[in-house]
């Protein structure tokens, strides 16, 4: 059963005075950077119901360890086992990580994988780094969409560069739906995708069917965009501009002191991103502060 979590993602509240008549539009976002070392545990990385995770003493160094592989579910063959990064999502973000397969040099396709655009368990991106190069299994960047999956990297047959030991691994996704893979050289990748079916999810790591190491994941992002403001005109109230996502529920909220807020709006999703408006009672005799809440769903 997968449980969902409230999150508020919005840092910054937009107030609302009705009396500005010349009140400026306002396009707020907030930056999430989310540093994690494994020193304490998990921390945020949340496993999935599949495979076997534990931290494991390397050179002095804890690490995340997935020493038991998962097996392949049905609808469409995925990576097997991973951890997300839960109650985060973002439009765009720039992902560092120490990575180790776990698996010989021997097995032609060892892998680890990075998860990106995460919506649940049959709606996202992957990256499989693997240490052969064909172009159509290994090292290639997926989309997973319900019961299909398909390879959208430009490159034929990118170099493979999952050698034995530590690799430093780099992922960036452009809100204009740019991807880049970045493995031991962060100058050039070595792979590159366009797409824009999700522009905004979570984040994992993890294997298609191997044992693997992670350390020193740093991601840096940028959550949805708040609220849009439009003044009052001769015609119409005061509105609230704002983005709705598939499988995301959102809220609308208003406060007078920042303390206690009640609820306008929501929750609700959309079967694709929406630019929605809400309009406001144009007789408040305060001043407002609004926010969103989005509502991500956990891995388990």
């Amino acid at each position: 059963m997968r449980n969902r979590s409230k999150v508020q993602i919005l840092d910054t509240i937009a107030r609302l005075a009705f009396a500005a008549a010349l009140l400026p539009r306002l396009c707020l976002g907030a930056t999430a950077i989310i540093e994690t070392d494994f020193e304490s545990g998990l921390g945020p990385w949340q496993p999935l119901s599949e495979g076997a995770w534990e931290l494991q003493e390397t050179d002095g160094n804890t690490v995340a360890a997935l020493v038991e592989t998962g097996v392949d579910r049905p609808p469409v063959r995925r990576p097997q086992a991973y951890i997300l990064l839960q109650g985060h999502a973002f439009l765009d973000f720039t992902m560092t990580a120490r990575v180790q397969s776990l698996e010989p040099n021997t097995i032609i396709g060892r892998d680890v994988v990075v998860l990106f655009g995460y919506i649940d368990d049959t709606h996202y991106y992957y990256a499989h780094l693997a240490n052969s190069s064909v172009g159509t299994y290994h090292n290639i960047i997926v989309k997973v969409s319900g019961d299909t999956r398909s390879i959208i990297q430009n490159e034929p047959a990118p170099e493979a560069r999952l050698f034995d030991g530590w690799q430093d691994t780099q992922i960036t996704r452009d809100t204009d739906g740019q991807i880049a893979v970045y493995m031991g050289d962060f100058e050039t990748p070595i792979m590159t995708a366009h797409d824009t079916d999700y522009p905004l999810g979570s984040i994992g790591v993890g294997s298609f069917d191997g044992r693997a190491l992670f350390d020193d994941i740093h991601v840096e992002g940028t959550t949805p965009d708040g609220l849009r403001i439009e003044p009052p005109t001769d015609q119409n109230a005061p509105s609230l501009h704002y983005t709705s996502y598939p499988s995301i529920p959102v809220t609308i909220e208003s406060s007078t002191n920042l303390g206690n807020w009640n609820q306008l709006f929501g929750p609700i999703t959309t079967e694709s991103i929406q630019a929605l408006r809400f309009d406001l009672p144009a007789t408040a005799s305060v001043p407002l502060f609004y926010r969103t809440t989005y509502i991500y769903p956990t891995p388990l």
